[in-house]
């Protein structure tokens, strides 16, 4: 979306499929992987996005496949679907993923950058053979990005001797074309999560301060959008706690009905452990909600002294009290509260037009104009569409791309038989021995310091 306007854009996305053990996954690989040769060779894995061509190169993995593996096989794939892929610019997203791409894909001409935002890089870099995929990627990169500047100092500290490639450019917001409520809320009754229901995410502990703060406000109420592995644990607490109807899971959204949906609710809560940058912060600051967010490092940079204006940080903890006392407080100061002042401010760091002066930057080309996107239909719909879903934990995740193709009047055909989503059984004494432990030791974990910003300003 940045770059269309000053180049012809197409964006390449390595899609993993999920192949299972290895003797299976050999057994078909040789098919699977020519059929997609032949397709990717033949334009027909393209697709016409808003700003150019769309290209998804499906990839089988092997389970258990480490982050390297999982990365080779990418880079396998999409040099099989696309040879020799030319481009003036590559610019790989997650340095272990499209950076490599980027890194071995291009030409000797090609000008390769590369956006780091991925939480999984502290894992990443801490594995020898991680750490070898970054160093050959910053090798080849004339400058790799980073969302924030704890993330500079993540890599860094890793890899010294790439402080001139090393940059900050955080993660672009679009606050003024950005759907936003009509005005401030009166009360703080609906609350909002926008992330994977995962411990780094906090959802536990954002659950538990729900369910203190429903049990005196009977309007309140609770909307998940994401999902994970915690999905039970929390549906089973709401029907515990009596919450039924009052907490809706939504499961993953696509982003443009997240931002269409945000408006209708009165704060964002937002308990991460860690977090590299949280767009989902700053696109509720751009919808108007007051935001209460956790020290997790990337939060307070992006956001710094703005939060006057738009909500309260919060320490990462266990406690749900510091939850409730911030929601408290913002409610007891509405007035005091200044979303346009907030989306002001933070338009002039990393808006749209502040980042793409940085990206022309970094791409070593003059400024130019943004394109609009593109209009009318993509192409007719499908007659027919083939659904392989096997017994997998994956399998919930087709349920939303079938209803899409039916209600665009495609038959589906489902070959296999989709897993129902698993019912939360009780925990044995062991397991809430170990829970219990993890949380103790999480408590005990140092807050996070703010990370002082590196050179750049946003992307």
């Amino acid at each position: 979306r940045l770059a269309a306007g000053g180049f012809d854009v197409r964006v390449v996305n390595s899609v993993e499929w999920p192949g299972g053990p290895k003797e299976l996954v050999d057994t078909h690989r040789p098919a699977f992987d020519g059929l997609i040769r032949r397709m990717g060779q033949a334009g027909a894995l393209d697709a016409r996005g808003e700003f150019g061509t769309v290209t998804r190169v499906p990839h089988a993995l092997v389970g258990g496949w480490s982050v390297p593996q999982r990365a080779a096989s990418a880079v396998d794939a999409v040099a099989g679907a696309l040879p020799g892929l030319v481009a003036d610019v590559m610019h790989g997203h997650v340095t272990y993923f499209g950076g490599l791409l980027a890194a071995r894909l291009a030409g000797s001409a090609t000008r390769v950058v590369v956006t780091e935002h991925s939480s999984e890089a502290r894992t990443v870099l801490a594995d020898p053979l991680g750490r070898d995929l970054y160093a050959e990627v910053l090798d080849r990169a004339a400058y790799l990005t980073c969302v924030s500047g704890q993330v500079r100092d993540l890599i860094l500290g890793h890899l010294p001797g790439y402080d001139d490639k090393v940059v900050v450019v955080p993660n672009p917001v679009d606050f003024d074309g950005a759907p936003r409520r009509v005005a401030p809320p009166e009360a703080l009754d609906r609350w909002v999560f926008v992330g994977g229901l995962l411990e780094i995410k906090g959802v536990q502990r954002l659950m538990a301060a729900f369910t203190r703060f429903a049990g005196g406000r009977p309007a309140a109420t609770l909307d998940l959008f994401g999902d994970g592995p915690l999905r039970a644990e929390l549906e089973d607490a709401v029907r515990v706690a009596g919450l039924g109807g009052r907490v809706r899971f939504h499961g993953n959204v696509p982003k443009p009905s997240v931002l269409a949906a945000l408006p209708r609710f009165d704060v964002l809560v937002a308990p991460s452990r860690y977090e590299t940058f949280h767009l989902a912060v700053s696109e509720a600051v751009a919808a108007g909600l007051p935001v209460v967010v956790t020290r997790s490092g990337g939060p307070e940079e992006a956001l710094g002294d703005t939060i006057r204006l738009c909500g309260r940080f919060i320490d990462v903890a266990e406690d749900p009290a510091g939850i409730l006392d911030a929601v408290a407080d913002i409610e007891a100061g509405l007035g005091g509260l200044d979303p346009v002042g907030a989306r002001r401010e933070l338009t002039a760091r990393y808006g749209p037009a502040a980042v793409r002066a940085r990206l022309a930057e970094l791409y070593d080309v003059p400024p130019w104009t943004p394109a609009r996107a593109a209009t009318g239909q993509a192409g007719p719909a499908p007659e027919g569409i083939e659904v392989f879903a096997r017994r997998t934990w994956r399998s919930p995740a087709v349920e939303p791309q079938i209803a899409l193709a039916e209600a665009h009047g495609a038959s589906v055909h489902t070959v296999g038989v989709p897993q129902p989503r698993p019912t939360a059984r009780p925990l044995s004494v062991r397991q809430r021995a170990l829970r219990k432990a993890r949380r103790l030791v999480g408590g005990l974990r140092p807050t996070p310091s703010p990370a002082v910003a590196g050179a750049g300003t946003v992307a």
